[in-house]
């Protein structure tokens, strides 16, 4: 059989076409593939902002949004959003599809003085608040997760959640999961601390007993630092092996040494006063926390 050539030409371009669709197919597949591979993180809790939106800062608080939060783990994979606690029996706390969507602080507050406020909490924790981010939330209206995970933002290597005012950041997991449970479990408040007045009515004083065993003050000293969040802002870097008084950004901060071992450090701030005694004893460190809150 001959074919003409206007056949021949027909054949050709439907090659053409072909191979085109193919190729955009292909195309798809691997940005799509490569979209979930980008997406898929775990985030671990990290810490909670040092300021509210209103620029006060809470020790109490503080240590409760910690006890709280501190065993959260969310995960995504670029279609469902999975949030964990294992604090509590049944640790899967919520399960949705989600959605990812570009927005500015701007346009997210809607309020050049909201943003400003929030940049200030987020600078307290050090972490910028960049001009890009992003909002996670239900890809279906009614089925959100339950506050105060119904929101997330996405800054940089960070999710964060609101609640009580503070920001609570959860950073992205480079590790693996057991090296970095590790990690937290090590530097977890609760491990170390508990609360002397829990379950009492907050009158604005609070009391926290803590115990570091087989530590020196010095080591207890930089652990405290560690797992306590006005602790690693107040508190000087290295304990200082005499009496100081040094000036922070709110107030003051003065270690009296009683001894080699025992040294009482005040922190005196505008509206709140927090002091810390750390005893040395032959099987670790004690540290008793009291603080003043004024309304």
């Amino acid at each position: 059989m001959i074919l003409h050539t206007d056949s021949k030409q027909g054949i050709k371009m439907n090659n053409r076409f072909l191979i085109l669709a193919l190729s955009v197919i292909l195309f798809v597949f691997k940005t799509s593939y490569a979209q979930d591979g980008l997406n898929n993180s775990t985030w671990v809790y990290d810490k909670v902002s040092n300021i509210d939106v209103f620029g006060h800062h809470d020790s109490n608080a503080i240590a409760h949004l910690t006890e709280e939060f501190e065993k959260v783990t969310i995960k995504e994979d670029g279609k469902k959003l999975a949030v964990e606690n294992d604090f509590l029996e049944n640790k899967k706390v919520c399960l949705t599809d989600y959605v990812e969507v570009k927005k500015t602080p701007l346009s997210y507050y809607l309020s050049s003085n909201t943003v400003n406020m929030y940049k200030q909490v987020y600078k307290s924790s050090n972490i910028p608040l960049p001009n890009d981010i992003s909002l996670l939330t239900s890809l279906y209206p009614g089925k959100e997760c339950p506050p105060p995970y119904s929101e997330m933002l996405k800054v940089d290597n960070y999710l964060t959640v609101t609640k009580q005012n503070y920001v609570l950041f959860f950073k992205r997991q480079n590790k693996d999961l057991s090296e970095n449970a590790e990690r937290v479990e090590h530097n977890n408040w609760s491990n170390y601390c508990h609360d002397d007045k829990a379950g009492q009515e907050f009158d604005g004083a609070s009391k926290y007993s803590c115990s570091f065993p087989g530590m020196s003050i010095n080591n207890a000293y930089n652990k405290l630092r560690k797992i306590d969040a006005s602790g690693g802002t107040y508190l000087l870097p290295e304990l200082p092996a005499k009496n100081a008084t040094r000036k922070i950004d709110s107030g003051v901060v003065g270690y009296k040494w009683s001894g080699n071992e025992m040294v009482s450090i005040a922190v005196e701030m505008e509206n709140e006063v927090i002091n810390y005694k750390f005893r040395q004893e032959s099987a670790g460190t004690n540290l008793v926390i009291d603080v003043d809150t004024q309304y």
